[in-house]
């Protein structure tokens, strides 16, 4: 891999697209069928793999967009 200064910017805006799909996923399963016990504990996982994504990934902007969304989803 080349560590100019374009391929680390293309690689962070994949990365944070990826963050905002996988949010916005989780909040469609969580909002669709918030009573069902089955999703309710798939939203949870994927909000798991969330909080590690955004662990693994300090990037800037990412943990900020995250903590925000996260504080919503956690009491569906």
């Amino acid at each position: 891999h080349s560590t100019n200064k374009t391929g680390k910017l293309t690689m962070r805006n994949v990365i944070r697209s990826a963050s905002k799909t996988m949010l916005k996923r989780a909040l469609r399963l969580a909002l669709l069928r918030r009573r069902t016990r089955r999703t309710r504990r798939l939203a949870r996982r994927t909000l798991l793999n969330i909080n590690i994504f955004a662990i693994n990934t300090m990037q800037n902007g990412i943990i900020k967009l995250k903590r925000k969304s996260i504080i919503g989803l956690t009491f569906l």
